[in-house]
């Protein structure tokens, strides 16, 4: 999933992700239990467009084997012995508050939430000075308590409080839209999928040249680690636009802090402490013709296989307050509805304001020398991104599940 060319792209395809949890829950009683960076992957596929093949990439979740079976359906999992299934950075702060809790749905919601937060600390300009601190503290951080590993403080937090913030708990975290003039892509370039097609080739859908990376229409490469965005409060000739990202996240974020509000038992944390931010202005790019194609097949698709939400999974309620908001319990029970979400997601790129319809990921923001300092103390999957960084070679499926 990291050779998306947009957020637009990466949105929709976490998307149909989260289409994918549906099914397999709904049809046949299975929860994924393991929604991470590793496993949700791009697949392109050969379509006929007005008689000529073009591509069409769409998302897929993958790696099943933590995967479980329900006794049925519209219901949760037995309780568990104290052992956590998923992979730390991506699992919802609930499950890693009580590790003999029941997996629910609204468990991997959740962890599709921190997905997309995941590649946007990374992948776009924001007011966060230190990515790699955000990243150990919201992602890699702990609570110990008696020899047990709890969820980090920041996770805790946003999904409580329904707010992200930087390393400094009362500035909100915001992300920006790219004002680059370089290309966006330095040393992790993505390789996009540029397709070609005469009257020769029209059976084909393979990329005319696909080691060449596309170019925006206003500028050049030009290597180097992007800045993180500069804070709302400075002064500058140009303001910031803010990318749209900010209210698809904040969106999701109040249907979790319903779902914790109305039914997750309360947990005492301390707030952290953080930075300021600084970065420059540089022009808005033009339109990334590739980028555009491609999210043209991907909205066709999308509209043509709409379909209605599906039930909402049931809640597990153990903690409700006196009194109770019909606003709220329909609010925490769109976060259990996998069609629903999914239809959020695609309402906020598609009728929403305006994506960016070039590439506007930024070089990645993750220091090149980052390592967890707990990587395999919580007992749970490594990463994707974490194997990557120990070896030059793919990262294989057996070491993406070391415990």
């Amino acid at each position: 999933m990291e050779k998306f060319l947009s957020f637009s792209e990466l949105v929709l395809l976490i998307g149909l992700c989260i289409q994918a949890h549906g099914q397999a829950f709904l049809r046949k009683g299975f929860l994924h239990r393991d929604i991470s960076a590793g496993n949700v992957l791009i697949h392109p596929r050969c379509v006929e467009v007005d008689g000529r093949m073009e591509e069409l990439r769409v998302g897929i979740l993958a790696d099943w084997e933590l995967a479980k079976k329900v006794v049925k359906p519209m219901t949760e999992d037995a309780a568990r012995q104290p052992h956590r299934t998923g992979t730390w950075q991506f699992m919802s702060a609930s499950a890693l508050n009580h590790p003999t809790k029941r997996i629910i749905v609204q468990d991997d919601m959740e962890s599709f939430f921190h997905l997309i937060l995941y590649f946007a600390i990374r992948f776009l300009p924001h007011n966060c000075e230190n990515v790699g601190a955000f990243m150990d503290r919201y992602f890699d951080g702990h609570v110990e308590a008696n020899g047990v590993c709890y969820a980090g403080e920041k996770k805790y937090m946003a999904m409580t409080n329904g707010n992200l913030s930087t390393l400094q708990p009362d500035l909100p975290l915001v992300f920006y839209i790219r004002r680059e003039t370089q290309e966006p892509h330095s040393n992790n370039a993505v390789q996009t999928p540029h397709v070609s097609m005469d009257d020769s080739s029209q059976d084909s859908c393979e990329p005319s040249n696909p080691g060449r990376t596309e170019k925006p229409a206003t500028g050049e490469l030009s290597a180097g680690l992007a800045k993180p965005s500069i804070s709302p409060e400075e002064d500058s000739e140009e303001p910031l636009e803010r990318h749209p990202i900010n209210a698809l996240l904040s969106d999701i974020l109040v249907r979790i802090k319903a779902h914790y509000m109305l039914y997750v038992p309360k947990k005492e944390v301390k707030a952290g402490s953080g930075h300021a931010a600084h970065r420059s202005n540089t022009p808005v790019p033009g339109t990334t013709p590739a980028v555009k194609a491609k999210l043209g097949m991907l909205f066709r698709h999308l509209r043509a296989t709409r379909t209605g939400p599906s039930t909402p999974a049931l809640s597990q309620a153990t903690h409700k307050p006196e009194v109770v908001d019909p606003a709220m319990v329909a609010l925490a029970g769109e976060l259990g509805d996998q069609e629903t979400m999914k239809a959020l997601l695609e309402r906020h790129v598609m009728e929403g304001d305006d994506w960016p319809d070039y590439e506007d990921r930024v070089p990645d923001q993750l220091p090149k020398n980052y390592r967890r300092g707990n990587e395999m103390a919580h007992g749970s999957k490594r990463t994707l991104e974490s194997t990557q960084m120990e070896t030059d070679e793919p990262p294989s499926k057996r070491s993406r599940s070391i415990r």
